[in-house]
């Protein structure tokens, strides 16, 4: 449970400075990075558990509005991003052992705790296991299981990440490549953000530069993460979480983790609260990234959620007894049994050759 620094400094565009830790989890290497206030936090550190792609430094526009005046933590798990893949492949257990492992090599005994997408389920499971260390959960874009149309969407996201990665030397940069890349991303955006001062064309273009300029071994801990842990699989435990205050904000146009699916993780977790983001996709924090901060920075300081323009009402679902939350997974597990067969014995070449080792 020991933690090496690797890189510490100045943040060039706060009052705050930065730490990157190297930390290892059974035999798994994997990093952090940390942003410390001068002038101290105004809450307990928000512990960020991204997606199968995020990075750490997937969250430039939220460490802009919030590195002055709190401190986080951003976690890039092994199998994730940059970091190793997994010695005997990735599992929930293993990816919420490794997030504990950190928040204990760090010192950091309390901790708000922020999971978006597919990081929702390992936040879900270290909210669960260890209550006494999450002062307030917020789950971003999750689900118990994804639908049919999630599971193809992401399918085709491999399909697309594929080609990218088969591209020859210099073929990322070719027209063709960045069309593929901005097909990807816009299947997570919102049809429309002309609520936002960032036009959808603008985030889109953005991101997909991004994407393009991913290693191909980023993009290959990507899709086997998909395969390994998302796709036609159970994302939550049947077991709910007491004792933890908890919001689940969903995007109000998001098609890959629709506010449905938010609804029924949020009937899981006893007193929590659910809302939605309007013209808002899977993307909130880029999509509508000053309403964004302002929610999260209300939830970590205990302010009103009621009344915001940009959000649906706050809505207190009460938690579900065991068998009802386990009854919530099994409502969408036949109709995706299929493709998880089908996904686990075809893969195509474009894949093949993307699955980390």
């Amino acid at each position: 449970m020991n933690t090496m620094v690797v890189k510490s400094g100045r943040v060039p565009f706060a009052n705050a400075v930065e730490e990157t830790c190297l930390l290892v989890w059974r035999g798994g290497r994997y990093t952090c990075r940390i942003l410390i206030p001068d002038g101290g936090s105004m809450s307990e550190p928000l512990f960020i558990i991204g997606g199968s792609i995020h990075a750490l430094h997937s969250w430039p526009r939220l460490e802009q509005r919030l590195a002055d005046r709190q401190m986080m933590v951003f976690l890039e798990p092994p199998g994730v991003g940059d970091s190793d893949a997994v010695p005997g492949g990735l599992t929930w257990e293993y990816l919420t052992g490794a997030a504990i492992n950190a928040l204990e090599a760090l010192g950091i005994a309390r901790c708000n705790l922020l999971g978006t997408s597919a990081g929702a389920p390992t936040a879900y499971r270290v909210a669960q296991q260890a209550p006494e260390r999450v002062a307030r959960l917020l789950l971003l874009g999750a689900s118990p299981r994804l639908c049919p149309e999630a599971n193809e969407t992401l399918l085709s996201v491999e399909r697309l990440v594929g080609q990218l990665s088969n591209a020859p030397v210099g073929g990322k940069g070719s027209r063709q490549a960045k069309e593929q890349a901005r097909a990807l991303v816009n299947i997570f955006l919102a049809s429309s953000t002309a609520a936002t001062p960032v036009t959808r064309q603008v985030v889109a273009r953005a991101l997909a530069r991004r994407v393009v300029a991913l290693p191909g071994h980023v993009l290959g801990n990507f899709v086997n993460y998909n395969r390994t842990l998302l796709i036609g699989r159970d994302l939550m435990p049947a077991q709910k979480i007491r004792g933890v205050r908890t919001l689940v904000l969903t995007g109000q146009k998001d098609r890959v983790t629709p506010p449905s699916d938010g609804r029924k993780v949020a009937a899981m977790i006893d007193g929590s609260v659910f809302m939605s983001v309007r013209a808002a996709g899977h993307m909130v924090h880029n999509e509508r990234e000053a309403e964004f901060a302002d929610v999260v920075t209300r939830f970590l300081t205990d302010d009103s959620l009621d009344g915001l323009s940009y959000c649906g009402p706050p809505e207190s679902l009460a938690a579900r007894q065991s068998e009802d939350a386990a009854a919530v997974l099994d409502a969408t597990r036949s109709s995706t049994s299929s493709l998880r067969s089908a996904t686990e014995g075809t893969e195509d070449s474009s894949s093949s050759s993307m699955t980390t080792p």
